[in-house]
């Protein structure tokens, strides 16, 4: 019943930090176009991605965690 609780709450915070990255994505793409120079666009879009990927992982974690039960995928999230 404890990973059920804990795959729950890592979906839940990848759910709320891709949705964080996406709004960051269209920030950059649209508000940040014109302040910000080419290279730091750069530096911004990678970070974004990096967001994204961190995302993705804790769902991956959330969906292990139900899948493959025991206290090491636990400690991966």
């Amino acid at each position: 019943m404890i990973g059920r609780s804990l795959s729950q709450r890592f979906l839940v915070l990848g759910s709320i930090l891709a949705g964080c990255g996406v709004a960051a994505g269209a920030f950059g793409a649209h508000a940040l176009k014109e302040i910000l120079d080419t290279p730091m666009l750069q530096v911004f879009d990678t970070a974004t991605r990096y967001v994204m990927y961190h995302a993705f992982g804790l769902c991956i974690v959330s969906w292990a965690i139900d899948r493959y039960p025991g206290q090491s995928l636990a400690k991966s999230g």
